[in-house]
């Protein structure tokens, strides 16, 4: 029996008293688990909606969406709780927002206050769970499962207490177990529970049966890996897989059995745990399932090529997520979307017949050919498996660095449309359109904000047709490409999303895949009939079918369909609706696109490596006979108990339970979001550098939405760290953001008025008050721009400074990108500025900077650089000090005149004026950087550093609750002052609501 709830409340009110709000958000269970900062517009209008176990928040718009997947939420709950074994006591967070305009979702299982977040955009059709009827089921289940499966207790009443002082706030599962275990269980309980998803789409068989027939299954270490085509999916994939064989052998209950076991009281590794249900190591049994997946793969392999395979001919041999062909209407050129590892993607236009002869390049080979048979006329000429080098008509490389894709030729056959992820305002991305000009080279922008997506352009060239998918579904709208307005045409709905629309060649019809509550279709309709006039086309065969492609004389359609149970291009007559196949590959194809008059397509065909450019001709469709099913097809070769699993693992299931498994229930009305709901963290922080060593303690606050935010922090150490306490906080419900802060703080400076001078005098401050500051931001393109406005009151006492210090400043940052393809600069510039009196003695002070960066596929660098003056008549504590590290307590803007060194003492150099300039190389984890700095009205000597260093930065991740966060740790060597030729090792961390 799972701990019950009750029990785990009392050990947690036990041992919690000490900590009951300790967290760790920025705790991670591998880097995969968790998202870095992602924009959510905490200024939106926010609502709140609660169920038994649950509490979403969403904005207004995505209200309908929310309450869909929060009506059956509790069943799901109860069903995932009685498979799993457990579920969590605490009531789960739901923030459910659209940054990316992406399908996706995220789990964030920690012990107390566990929370899931969910993207609301619906998968494609041939995505891994695109072919799945009810994406918010699915998506709920899948994310719930993590949060139950991770959020279990160890049962070891030490390890409990020790586990309540740690700011880990995540149970044992997660850091003992790889990450294939993690998303692999709740895959498996996706499918378990849903009868869809990845366990029951064509995705998966495809993916481990190719894999499998090329011997490039990942091994027992690889398949928690990202490397790789579809490399990060096979925990997803095989992993789910793997599971089910599992099961198989010992019954449902073996899971539940391991998960129970390593959270025993007894210590145990996740391989103790796993032998001790199963007759051997993951890795061992792994291996057995690989060599019965790689059998069964083969036999279905042979039975398909029994039948007769059409797999056309290859065009070219592609690495990574080739993109949709697309085909000039005169059908003499074909484009599309290039992704080689390690480099920006690129849209590529080829001739779509065969190369001119280059006998400049013939020549230099038949040379190099004879050369080579006068030194060893032994040797074996290379006989050539690969068709030659497509040769590039015109590229498109990314620009800014974001990329173009899937590009539609307009009627002229030189333009072509394309779609761009772009950011808006606020920070989040939204895809637009874009129309390139092959001849000249240029680039227009077609729609702002719009959200459109899988655009086609319409025969005449003056409008397209895409899909916009902004508020839970996807609707067809139309684009005007002259000025980018856009229309819908067809609205969609929680049970009807659509994709990819294709126009016919008279200008009236078009086609479009749709879903509705069971597989996907494709759907015909006329752009001047009300809503459409959509008829479904194809036989209702159960089978998914999307893709539409109109040939030229538009009275059929080619469609990629999994009938059989793997996609292959079908022919669609439209007049009698019946589907001829076009293709039978052992592996998948999909995005047929026809090559005008020649009476062939394109198509795009899955390997291991990625997709490859493959043609075949439409009058060579394979033989109408008997097609080898691999539909529900039990083992053909492996034996034992999860015989019947291994054959599954390489055959498309269907659902055997209705998609709508779970009850809805009736839910009450939701509610303002104000300031939210806030969850606590208490967080360690240290510093140690030049000025010695010191630690912080930070309890952090923040809503799920990030509206309010705040800071609790104390410090202490030795006398030259800053120690005190301050509170800070960061309202952004608002489109401007409030800054504010309460204060005090204690340093000692040893002032070095050379250097040569090790210590001139010592001062030791003490600086209290308070900060408020606006902070306005926006994003525009490629480039940013972010504005401070505020100001200070306090008191400072600086040995012989005492008195009151009243202080305005102002900031103003700006930064851009651009390049094209594998080569981008950017450059920013900031300058600051403040004015105020220190104990009556008025000052003034400005400081600039700038820095530009050049990143390239063989090196990236980073040239920064500052200078900054203070009025003559300010206090030794208002000028510019050189040296010291950043401090959790203190805002930045409270300490302008600090230049931060962290391998260097505070006020190491201390003067009226300052200059700085610093070099790096930043490609590395670890950059090595040069550093120099000098005060030229004190000393025309630079102060040197070299070294390296590691950093990281992270706004904050309200949902998860983290606060913003910059870490720095490095290893210095000055090369100059009191400190010279003395390596010094330092690190800080620094904490911001």
């Amino acid at each position: 029996m799972p701990p019950r709830c009750a029990v785990a409340r009392i050990v947690a009110a036990q041992i919690g008293a000490l900590l009951a709000a300790a967290s760790l958000a920025v705790a991670r269970l591998g880097a995969q688990s968790m998202e870095p900062y992602v924009p959510i517009a905490p200024a939106a209008a926010w609502r709140t909606l609660e169920t038994p176990h649950f509490v979403f928040h969403f904005p207004r718009e995505l209200e309908p969406w929310t309450r869909d997947v929060a009506a059956r939420i509790e069943a799901e709950r109860d069903a995932v709780r009685a498979l799993v074994g457990w579920a969590p006591c605490d009531r789960v967070t739901v923030l459910v927002a659209d940054p990316y305009n992406q399908a996706n979702g995220s789990a964030y299982p920690f012990l107390r206050g566990p929370a899931m977040f969910l993207w609301p955009v619906p998968d494609e059709p041939r995505d891994a769970v695109g072919t799945s009827s009810a994406w918010t089921q699915l998506l709920a289940v899948h994310e719930f499962a993590h949060v139950a499966h991770l959020t279990r207790p160890t049962r070891n009443p030490l390890r409990a207490r020790l586990a309540m002082l740690l700011p880990t706030n995540i149970g044992p599962i997660g850091p003992k177990t790889p990450r294939w275990v993690w998303e692999g269980y709740a895959t498996y309980v996706e499918g378990k529970l849903t009868g869809g998803g990845r366990p029951f789409g064509a995705w998966r068989p495809a993916v481990l049966r190719q894999w499998a027939l090329e011997g490039r299954l990942p091994t027992y270490a690889q398949i928690s890996g990202t490397a790789g085509f579809a490399g990060g999916s096979f925990a997803y994939l095989a992993g789910s897989a793997y599971f089910e064989w599992l099961v198989a052998q010992r019954g449902d209950s073996s899971l539940p059995y391991v998960w129970r076991r390593l959270t025993a009281r007894t210590p145990r590794t996740f391989d103790a745990a796993f032998a001790g249900v199963f007759p051997g190591s993951p890795a061992e049994l792994y291996a057995r399932w690989s060599a019965e997946v790689t059998a069964e793969a083969i036999a279905a392999e042979r039975a398909l090529r029994e039948t007769g395979l059409a797999e056309g001919t290859l065009v070219q041999r592609l690495r990574g997520a080739t993109g949709d062909p697309a085909v000039s209407r005169d059908g003499a050129r074909v484009a599309l979307v290039v992704r080689t590892p390690g480099r920006a993607s690129r849209v590529v236009v080829w001739r779509t017949g065969a190369e001119p002869r280059d006998t400049t390049r013939e020549r230099a080979a038949a040379r190099l050919r004879r050369r080579a048979r006068v030194r060893d006329p032994e040797d074996v000429p290379a006989t050539p498996y690969l068709p030659p080098p497509k040769r590039a008509v015109a590229t498109l490389r990314s620009r800014d660095g974001r990329a173009f894709r899937d590009p539609r030729w307009l009627p002229d056959g030189e333009r072509i449309l394309l779609e761009r992820d772009e950011p808006l305002t606020d920070g989040r991305f939204r895809p637009d359109l874009w129309l390139w000009d092959t001849k000249r080279g240029s680039v227009r922008r077609v729609t702002r904000g719009a959200a459109v997506r899988d655009a086609d352009p319409s025969p005449d060239g003056l409008t397209a047709l895409g899909t916009r998918c902004t508020p839970g579904w996807c609707d067809v709208v139309r684009v005007d490409l002259a000025t980018g307005a856009v229309s819908t045409l067809i609205e969609g709905a929680l049970e009807r999303t659509f994709s990819r629309p294709r126009w016919a060649p008279d200008g009236r019809r078009f086609a479009v895949a749709a879903q509705e509550a069971g597989p996907w279709h494709v759907l015909v309709g006329a752009v001047d009939a009300p809503g459409g006039g959509l008829r479904a086309v194809g036989p209702d065969d159960g089978a998914s079918r999307y893709d539409p492609a109109f040939l030229p004389d538009g009275r059929a359609l080619l469609v990629a369909a999994d009938v059989g149970g793997v996609p292959n291009i079908e022919r669609l007559d439209l007049a009698t609706g019946v589907a001829t196949a076009v293709t039978r590959v052992t592996g998948a194809a999909m995005a047929p696109e026809p090559i005008g008059p020649q009476r062939a397509a394109y198509f795009l065909a899955l390997r291991s490596t990625g997709f490859d450019l493959r043609r075949i001709a439409l009058d060579s469709a394979p033989a109408e006979r008997a097609v080898a099913s691999l539909v529900g097809t039990g083992a053909r070769v492996a034996v034992g108990a999860g015989a019947a699993a291994a054959g599954a693992a390489i055959s498309l299931r269907r659902p055997p339970a209705p998609a709508d498994s779970f009850p809805a229930t009736v839910l009450g009305a939701s509610r303002r979001y104000g300031l939210g709901p806030h969850r606590y963290s208490l967080l360690p922080g240290l510093v140690a550098g030049g000025d010695g060593e010191g630690g912080t303690v930070a309890l952090t606050a923040a809503d799920p939405v990030g509206r309010l935010t705040w800071v609790l922090a104390g410090a202490a150490g030795v006398p030259r760290v800053w120690h005190g306490g301050s509170l800070s906080a960061a309202l952004r419900a608002l489109p401007v953001t409030i800054d504010a802060q309460a204060f005090a703080a204690a340093q000692r400076i040893d002032v070095a008025s050379g250097l040569e001078t090790a210590v001139d005098r010592r001062d030791d401050v003490r600086y209290a008050g308070g900060l408020l500051a606006l902070s306005p931001r926006a994003v525009l393109g490629s480039s940013a721009i972010a504005a401070r406005l505020g100001g200070s009151l306090g008191t400072l006492r600086a040995d012989s400074l005492r008195g009151d210090r009243a202080l305005a400043f102002a900031e103003l940052r700006a930064g851009t990108t651009h390049g094209r393809g594998d080569v981008l600069a950017s450059a920013s510039a900031a300058m600051t500025g403040a004015v105020g009196r220190s104990a009556g003695r008025p000052f003034q002070r400005w400081l600039g900077s700038a820095a530009l960066a050049i990143r390239s596929p063989l090196v990236a660098v980073r040239a920064s650089g500052a200078v900054g003056e203070t009025s003559g008549g300010a206090p030794t504590f208002e000028r510019f000090a050189v040296g010291g590290a950043e401090s959790t307590l203190l805002d930045g803007a409270l300490l302008g005149q600090r230049v931060l060194m962290p391998a260097l003492p505070t006020a190491a150099l201390v003067g009226r004026r300052v200059q700085v300039a610093r070099a790096e190389l930043t490609r590395a984890p670890l950059t090595p950087y040069a550093w120099a700095a000098r005060t030229p009205d004190v000393s025309s000597t630079w102060l040197r550093v070299v070294g390296v260093e590691a950093t990281f930065t992270s706004g904050p991740v309200p949902f998860a609750r983290a606060p913003g966060t910059h870490i720095v740790a490095g290893a210095a060597y000055p090369l100059d002052g009191p400190t010279r030729r003395r390596a010094r090792i330092y690190a800080s961390v620094a904490l911001r609501p």
